[in-house]
């Protein structure tokens, strides 16, 4: 043969061997793939030349070598299951869409595609996710990223919304790795269990959406990181609660009408100055809405309805559009203070970290009015506080010397922790006060002498010369009075003291 005839050879040969110019791994994978899926696009059974498959983009590795960086699959009616292996074949993958199908089967594992920068597989019916499925992918970009997203509304993501069939999978914290990564959605998804605390990584993060699933606890702390974040979606979740919302106290301290201040300890996203939307809605989020969420500018709209939160109703301004129905606010005029005794009895709260027991029903502006735990006499003054053994948590707070006509107050078999305040000793009415099987600590104040105090089982507390003298050892702890139940608040007799154990008879030593 010539070498003209041979180079003519060579030309008409060309469109047969180009695919041969891939990765043999490549090639492999996407007769696997063009098996799998149906219906496959026509061409991909007429054309040798995977590169000149439509939807299918190459780009040239090397001199005579290339490379599968971009398959397009959106909206194409397919059915099947992707098969395995993509991650060990398609190395060089930058863009996967393959949203908006019938796609069954697990998601298959995209481990270690350093380069991928847009992944979609919204709008499936994809059964599982794999472990570490998400590991490794390094290179997402802000603006054209990888998102795992279940949400309609955002661009250029990695999308696994409206997956309703996938198993109960848990929120990848491998992602933490894409530490540019712009949007991340995970709506409608069944994500369970609690989030992990690895959002620090996302710094340039603008869209998390995680609504419609069934996240439970608390959000992590590194949400606080979160600079850059303009909408928040963390809606209608099985028990997703807070102590507050998961946003905002004022980090010098949020103040009440009554001047006392509110430190807080729950996330602040108060530095998130770019935030336009946030939605909480049909959640367990308790305490008060603080002032710093009210006065942040860049905010549009706010859903915060359906919790248990409490206190004044937010006043948001007139250019944000606010849902706020179904909570416990004291008043339905925005703005307006509480009344003083519910104002006082948030801010116990606020150191037991707003607990759902508590916010279940402390709820209005009467806490004389189905309030739990709580008696009040007929001229509507607060005489009894019962919150023993309720499982509580945190300190006692000094604001309960804002409660001047309280008699009785039985914080015992709970897991406070800290000291006895000071300020309780202005409590002149005061006659019993238990604080019994806790983990208090510090010195004993000096109370009136008409006072009774329980101390017993807090092994750190500190008897100072100027503290009452213990009196003898006390009969069982049966004895102790339970909580009143929630329907209990009218007025009733004094208890006999003889009826409570190891009480201190307060007094002049």
């Amino acid at each position: 043969m010539g070498q003209p005839t041979f180079l003519l050879f060579l030309l008409l040969l060309w469109p047969c061997v180009v695919s041969e110019n891939l990765q043999g791994n490549e090639v492999a994978y996407m007769k696997k793939l063009r098996k799998a899926i149906s219906p496959a696009p026509p061409d991909w059974f007429t054309q040798s030349n995977m590169c000149d498959w439509s939807h299918v983009t190459c780009t040239d590795i090397t001199i005579g070598l290339s490379s599968i960086e971009s398959i397009n699959l959106m909206s194409k009616s397919l059915k099947g299951e992707l098969p395995p292996g993509l991650n060990n074949s398609l190395r060089n993958l930058k863009t996967l869409v393959l949203t908006n199908n019938n796609l069954t089967g697990p998601v298959p594992s995209f481990a270690g595609l350093s380069i991928l920068q847009v992944l979609d597989l919204g709008f499936n019916n994809f059964t599982s996710v794999p472990d570490g499925a998400f590991q490794g992918l390094i290179r997402l970009q802000p603006k054209y990223d990888l998102v795992i997203s279940l949400a309609k509304t955002c661009n250029q993501e990695f999308r696994l919304d409206n997956n309703t069939n996938l198993a109960p999978w848990t929120f990848p914290a491998t992602l933490s790795a894409s530490s540019k990564l712009n949007q991340l959605s995970l709506t409608n998804a069944n994500l369970v269990g609690s989030l992990p605390d690895a959002f620090h990584s996302f710094r340039d993060l603008e869209y998390l959406g995680l609504s419609q699933n069934s996240l439970t606890g608390s959000l992590p702390n590194s949400i606080t990181k979160l600079l850059t974040l303009q909408s928040l979606h963390l809606e209608n979740q099985q028990n997703l609660s807070g102590k507050r919302i998961p946003f905002i106290h004022d980090p010098v301290g949020i103040r009440e009408p009554s001047g006392e201040q509110f430190p807080g300890s729950s996330p602040d996203l108060s530095n998130c100055t770019n935030l336009t939307e946030l939605k909480l809605h049909g959640n367990q989020f308790t305490g008060v809405v603080p002032p710093s969420l009210m006065n942040l500018s860049s905010l549009e709209e706010v859903s915060l309805d359906n919790n248990y939160l409490q206190g004044p109703m937010p006043a948001f301004n007139e250019n944000v559009s606010a849902t706020l129905e179904g909570n416990g606010f004291c008043l339905n005029q925005p703005g307006r203070p509480c009344d003083h005794r519910v104002t006082t009895l948030l801010q116990v709260a606020e150191a037991f970290a707003y607990p759902l027991l508590l916010a279940r029903t402390w709820r209005g502006n009467n806490p004389c009015k189905r309030w739990s735990f709580i008696t009040c006499d007929i001229q509507g003054k607060i005489r009894t506080l019962n919150l023993t053994n309720l499982n509580l948590n945190g300190t006692i707070s000094p604001a309960f010397a804002n409660l001047t006509d309280l008699r009785e107050l039985y914080l015992g078999r709970n897991n406070l922790t800290d000291s006895i305040p000071e300020s309780l000793t202005a409590l002149s009415q005061l006659k019993i006060l238990d604080v019994s099987n806790n983990n208090l600590s510090g010195s004993v104040p000096r109370f009136s002498p008409n006072t009774i105090l329980n101390t017993a089982n807090n092994s750190f507390l500190v008897w100072s010369s100027l503290s009452p003298i213990e009196s003898p050892p006390a009969p069982p702890l049966t004895s102790l009075p339970s909580p009143a139940t929630p329907s209990t608040n009218k007025a009733s007799p004094t208890t006999s003291r003889s009826s409570y154990h190891l009480w201190i008879k307060l007094g002049t030593i």
